[in-house]
């Protein structure tokens, strides 16, 4: 309980709330969603209806802001810590569980995450989920109840891939495991029938709403190409950018903090010290991993897993277990040296990480730009993404008569009684993120009929009126 309080708190101390970019996108699909308007268009973040439909629910009973946003991730984040003490605990004892929840408690990635509107770690936690069930239920001996296992399993690997599609990799690790023990049990059927009746779900839902069961499909598809000829690999189609992109995100991100130097040490030596419950969790560990390294998130093309630190969620459990349960481990030299020196040096340089890393969000600058023209009845021009920002910081009010100024909008010079917003650091954002977008030329070389109302930070974002 003791480690869960302290988890939360921390969690609450770096609280996060919604970014700009995909986040708010997911919010407004959630509130769409719960106004019985699901999103026309077809993308991939509108096909997960995993994430949006408990963001709607919490936005239901809690209105529209950041806590409610963020609610979600925030439960799954706790509650991982809750099953990753049971998943030590079942493979091994109760003090590994006890030091993988407390390792759990404050890694970065799950600390930075936990309250970020993203998808990834609460795929991420019923994907483990579903492999702790799955474990559980190879246990049992008694078939009914073990068939109940298997089934919660599926369930839990279908409810994380409709919150994001990468859940579908966990499936290598079920494959590696048949392999491994060289032995296929007719009742794993059980947990393949459990997963498809979700995504028969999932699909009946896409077809009541939108008209389209391949929804979903459709929508990875057009994410995907997006993607590759947006040329937003990050250099890994390029040699030799390709081999060490993944090896710099894993061991220096600050999002992992040093954790992955210890974790490697403890699977190496789970790889000589052969345990049958540490084999799972290495089967688990490297073959999703190197599916990072080596894979492909298309079967059209290949094209490489993006070198994202946040990805690494689904590798989290059965890292720390391995490194849990190497630190319980009792040689002398572990015991008195390695398991005191690695608890505290971790616990400092983690809180340090989560400290110094800049992936916080932050919308400051954007309300005060809505407390200074929320009761401006005038026209008000800005970049697509600020709008989607203002509209969900009124709590998708939409009170506001904003007008989109990014490619192609009308002369901006000839605009007349009107408020122009140029977020100059969001413009840099969608710019860097997609070379094609143009924006017209009056946003530098501001028309001299343009009276400059405020200024917001160093020229971040500037508020004119035209005359």
């Amino acid at each position: 309980m003791g480690i869960v309080l302290f988890a939360t708190l921390l969690r609450l101390a770096f609280f996060s709330g919604v970014g700009t970019s995909d986040p708010v996108y997911y919010s407004k699909s959630a509130n769409d969603l719960l106004n019985n308007k699901f999103p026309s268009e077809t993308t991939q973040l509108n096909a997960r209806i995993g994430l949006l439909i408990p963001v709607a629910i919490s936005y239901s009973i809690f209105g529209v802001n950041d806590f409610s946003s963020t609610l979600f991730p925030l439960l799954t984040s706790i509650l991982g810590i809750i099953v990753i003490f049971y998943f030590g605990k079942f493979l091994f004892n109760e003090k590994v569980g006890l030091v993988a929840a407390f390792l759990l408690s404050f890694f970065p990635l799950d600390v930075v995450y936990s309250t970020q509107l993203l998808s990834d770690l609460p795929s991420a936690f019923f994907s483990g989920l579903s492999v702790f069930l799955f474990l559980k239920a190879e246990k049992i001996v008694r078939k009914p109840n073990s068939y109940l296992f298997y089934i919660l399993s599926g369930l839990s690997l279908g409810i994380a891939f409709t919150i994001r599609e990468m859940a579908i990799m966990m499936i290598l690790f079920f494959l590696a495991y048949v392999l491994y023990n060289k032995e296929f049990k007719w009742s794993y059927i059980l947990v393949g029938i459990s997963f498809l009746l979700i995504l028969l779900i999932e699909t009946g839902f896409f077809y009541y709403y939108t008209g389209n069961p391949f929804f979903k499909l459709e929508g990875a598809d057009y994410a995907l190409d997006t993607i590759v000829h947006g040329d937003f690999f990050y250099g890994r189609l390029s040699f030799p950018k390709f081999f060490v992109t993944w090896p710099y995100v894993v061991f220096g991100n600050i999002q992992q903090g040093y954790f992955f130097a210890f974790i490697s040490l403890a699977a190496f030596y789970w790889m000589i010290h052969r345990k049958k419950e540490a084999d799972y969790l290495l089967i688990w560990f490297l073959s999703i991993l190197l599916y990072f390294y080596f894979g492909t998130t298309s079967l059209k093309q290949y094209a490489p897993v993006l070198a994202v630190a946040r990805y690494l969620n689904y590798i989290t459990y059965p890292a720390l277990i391995l490194l849990a349960s190497f630190l319980m481990e009792q040689q002398k030299i572990i015991k008195k040296i390695f398991l005191p020196f690695t608890i505290i040096f971790l616990l400092f340089t983690s809180i340090g990480a989560i400290y110094l890393d800049n992936s916080r969000n932050s919308l400051d600058g954007l309300r005060q730009v809505y407390s200074e023209v929320k009761s401006v009845e005038k026209p008000i021009y800005t970049d697509y993404r600020s709008i989607i920002v203002l509209n969900y910081i009124s709590g998708y009010k939409n009170d506001l008569n904003l007008i989109d100024l990014d490619s192609n909008p009308k002369n901006l010079k000839n605009v007349k009684d009107a408020y122009i917003v140029i977020n100059n650091q969001m413009i840099k954002g969608l710019l860097a993120a997609n070379k094609k977008l143009a924006f017209l030329s009056e946003i530098k070389d501001t028309p001299p009929n343009w009276i400059k109302i405020k200024e917001i930070g160093e020229e971040d974002i500037i508020i004119y009126y035209a005359k």
